[in-house]
């Protein structure tokens, strides 16, 4: 290797100031260092250990809370019960079923990550064991009323790709198409944007993005319907 040393300064560059050149000669000299770049290579193999470290506490904490939600929610995902919800759907304290919906998809995406990271089958289980008790033999979805075309309905399209592609039962391929054919007809704006929901006509909602583009995308990728990305982008 060559020392630094062997190097030699760099002469004063009447186009640059003082400090400019000192700046190039000791980032010369550091590089050519051997002490200098051996102690570089410990702080980087410092720094990528924490990373790990970081790492692995945040899937430790992702399967304790996934050990939590799998303990309270054993034979369906109910969400909370907030009295807004009870006041809008009309019901008494304590008497909101569980129902299809982007709550679901959200939880059960997070147990395909941590299924995909830990390679525990217990996630993927879960999650075939939730997503079932509303998907009958024929592939009907129960609660799930289309024609209230509730873009709140399409995320958990995304777990029912993910089973038909792991257990290849024909019921979460038609339960898929479903909501596929609900995104066909869902109302759109004059911008060509989704309504969020039937009962707010014309509005388009943020989060509307979430709802259907990734199943959107993830459908169209599955069934080799390329031309819809020039909807989906």
């Amino acid at each position: 290797g060559v020392g630094h040393g062997n190097l030699k300064r760099q002469p004063p560059n009447p186009l640059k100031g003082e400090k400019e050149t000192q700046y190039e000669n000791y980032f010369s000299t550091f590089l050519y260092d051997k002490n200098k770049v051996s102690k570089m290579k410990r702080i980087l193999a410092l720094l990528l250990l924490l990373v790990a470290f970081n790492a692995n506490a945040q899937i430790e904490y992702a399967k304790q809370m996934a050990a939590t939600i799998m303990n309270q929610c054993k034979d369906s995902m109910v969400v909370k019960k907030y009295a807004s919800h009870l006041e809008q759907d009309k019901l008494p304290e304590g008497n909101r079923p569980a129902n299809w919906n982007y709550e679901i998809g959200v939880v059960l995406i997070g147990f395909e990550r941590l299924w995909k990271m830990t390679s525990d089958q217990t996630y993927i289980d879960y999650t075939k064991h939730i997503v079932d008790h509303f998907i009958t033999d024929d592939g009907k979805i129960r609660t799930y009323v289309m024609d209230e075309y509730n873009s709140d309905n399409i995320p958990p399209g995304r777990q029912l790709l993910r089973l038909h592609e792991l257990y290849k039962e024909e019921k979460y391929k038609i339960a898929a198409k479903t909501l596929r054919d609900q995104i066909s007809i869902q109302p759109r704006n004059k911008a060509g944007g989704f309504w969020h929901k039937l009962k707010y006509p014309s509005q388009m909602w943020l989060d509307g993005l979430y709802m259907i583009e990734p199943f959107y995308a993830e459908y169209s990728v599955v069934n080799k319907q390329s031309q819809d990305f020039n909807d989906i982008i």
